[in-house]
């Protein structure tokens, strides 16, 4: 038996990727940030102030986020049940939240502490805007 040689076809060289326009517009964006937390986050809310934190609200506390390195710059959990819409003032200095008892407690971003008394709802706040 006599076997034919297969002829291979030959294609252009496609441009490498470098030089491509998609694969040039698809690298300008970063890759995902993947950040675990330990219950379902109810809130997510970013600051319209430089450096542009994000407040994400999950479980029984409300942890502020550096934009540059993703980690944790601040936790405030002194809420008795599962906290709610954590938000940050225009100003980036203040953070507000609820919980599912209706309590609703403002934070300033400098100290860990309270800036006023509680203020007590008879229902839930599942929306708070500063």
């Amino acid at each position: 038996m006599d076997y034919q040689p297969v002829v291979v076809k030959k294609y252009p060289h496609i441009s490498s990727s470098k030089s491509n326009y998609d694969s040039r517009y698809w690298r300008q964006y970063k890759h995902p940030v993947f950040i675990k937390e330990y219950a379902p986050v109810t809130s997510i809310h970013f600051s319209p102030s430089k450096p542009h934190r994000y407040a994400v609200t999950a479980a029984t506390r409300v942890q502020i986020y550096a934009p540059r390195t993703q980690k944790v710059t601040k936790t405030i959990s002194r809420f008795k049940d599962v906290a709610r819409s954590g938000n940050i003032r225009s100003d980036g200095k203040l953070v507000i939240a609820g919980d599912d008892t209706g309590l609703v407690q403002v934070f300033s971003y400098s100290f860990h502490s309270d800036l006023r008394p509680d203020i007590e709802m008879t229902e839930a706040r599942t929306c708070i805007d500063i």
